[in-house]
């Protein structure tokens, strides 16, 4: 599940990439950029999604990836893990 990023001008844009074998719909995004608003993620292959997120540099970003049976679930190749207030952690990428 890697998480591509790149300089482009004063933003980074974030390429993130996830695989859920099996996976029977949508597969969404959702993070502390969007106010937690599950955003779908492109479909690419069988069991592959991708989303670019345009973000600001020097700062952090907690997301999770939210199935369509409503589970969240988190990028473990994410930079960090945080605790959220739900009892559960939340991914973070810092850029």
């Amino acid at each position: 599940m890697p998480i591509y990023r790149h300089l482009e001008g004063d933003h980074v844009v974030v390429y993130f990439e996830v695989e859920m074998p099996g996976q029977d719909g949508p597969v969404c995004i959702a993070g502390d950029w969007n106010g937690w608003r599950p955003e779908p993620m492109a479909p690419d292959g069988a069991d592959r999604y991708r989303a670019r997120v345009v973000l600001s540099p020097g700062a952090s970003y907690r997301f999770r990836y939210l199935l369509a049976d409503g589970t969240w679930t988190n990028d473990f190749t994410a930079d960090d893990f945080v605790e959220n207030p739900y009892g559960g952690y939340d991914a973070m990428i810092r850029l």
